[in-house]
């Protein structure tokens, strides 16, 4: 049996296959489109797989729709040269939490609580449950309009950035401003009551468009943390248990998810590479064919092994490598196959901005890494190890 997983046309298009109990290939559209988090229909990442791997047997969308959407979705299908045979459909954040609860560093057989926040997914916008190594239970869910991710992405617009996109720049900005406003966030904005929390703004409508402002980055990144703490701390509570599995869009909040392994009872948190909505097409195909997950190198092969030596040469000489090797990451993070690797000084940092585009955003930081036998080490700052 092959099944293909497939995720569009609401934010990061995404494809996932699955033959033989092993999870051969996923990848993101924007891996091909070169458009990022690209929600159009995946035709290049369709055309890839029936290229390179054929016709899957059986199709799974990671969402449940309207009859009438679900007419469209398999005429979307039939038209990108897929058999219509064996279509179905799965509700959204089930789909996000499959996605971790069966790549989760432990087994799937092992109970765990299981955490979905997003924009929306369906009329869900934050889903808490648990899985007892067999069945997904949900036990307290927030309709939408009551979304941490429709709040957090308006504060994204309103401090001049792009919604749906640009997430990951407000919660870095968050690091240069201080918490004035989180007060006013809380009374006006968003109201928070322990475990339970409620939208006041119609956030999905926005709050305008504005300018790059620390302290509202920093004020919207406490009330977010604040709330994902009560809610993780309630749930860890419920179940009585220590691991717990995380996704949706908001997951990708790494900040965020530090807070939770250090305020709450879960000693464990397992958060998957493609945590957002492109994580759904895996999320769907792996929970009718459950899969071996070895590691995030699953997109499509640019071959060119490098010599480490003559890399490391020319970091340590001061230069800038761009790194195109083996297998795509799937997910948004680079993690060294399609990475610029430097030495972390201030010049280099500054030079990559002017490579990548980001000439208005010389004050976001890169990612640093480090060898796995080091990481511990004093020498390591604890934002790094975090």
């Amino acid at each position: 049996v092959s099944i293909l997983g497939i995720s569009a046309l609401h934010h990061d298009s995404a494809v996932c296959l699955i033959n033989k109990e092993q999870i051969v290939f996923a990848s993101g559209e924007e891996r091909f489109s070169r458009i990022k988090n690209d929600s159009k229909w995946p035709i290049n990442s369709i055309k890839y797989i029936l290229n390179t791997y054929g016709q899957p047997s059986d199709i799974v969308f990671y969402d449940k729709l309207t009859f009438i959407k679900r007419r469209e979705i398999k005429n979307l299908i039939k038209t990108s040269g897929l058999s219509t045979k064996n279509i179905w459909f799965i509700e959204h954040h089930n789909s996000h939490a499959y996605s971790a609860i069966y790549t989760a560093p432990w087994s799937h057989y092992e109970p765990c609580g299981v955490m979905v926040v997003d924009t929306i997914g369906g009329k869900k916008a934050t889903s808490l449950g648990y899985w007892d190594g067999k069945t997904l239970y949900w036990i307290k869910t927030f309709l939408y309009p009551n979304s941490l991710g429709l709040f957090y992405s308006s504060i994204t617009r309103l401090i001049g950035f792009n919604s749906n996109i640009d997430e990951s720049k407000t919660m870095s900005a968050a690091a240069f401003g201080e918490p004035k406003w989180q007060e006013y966030m809380e009374r006006y904005l968003i109201n928070i009551e322990n475990n339970n929390y409620t939208c006041l703004e119609d956030f999905e409508r926005g709050l305008g468009f504005g300018v790059l402002d620390f302290d509202i980055a920093s004020s919207a990144q406490k009330v977010l943390e604040k709330i994902l703490i009560n809610l993780a701390t309630w749930l860890a509570k419920e179940i009585k248990l220590t691991k717990l599995v995380y996704s949706g869009g908001v997951a990708l909040n790494c900040v965020a998810n530090t807070r939770i392994i250090e305020k709450t009872p879960f000693k464990q948190i397992w958060v998957p590479p493609a945590a957002g909505d492109a994580g759904g097409a895996l999320g769907g195909a792996i929970k009718f064919v459950h899969a071996d997950w070895k590691d995030a190198y699953l997109g499509y092969d640019a071959g060119n092994e490098l010599d480490p030596n003559e890399v490391a040469n020319k970091i340590i000489g001061g230069e800038i490598v761009p790194v195109i090797r083996g297998r795509a990451e799937w997910g948004p993070r680079a993690l060294g196959n399609r990475s610029f690797l430097a030495l972390p000084s201030k010049i280099n940092s500054m030079r990559l901005h002017d490579i990548k585009g980001r000439t208005k955003d010389r004050w976001r930081p890169w990612a640093p890494i480090c060898l796995k036998s080091i990481a511990s080490s004093s020498s390591i700052p604890p934002a790094c190890k975090a």
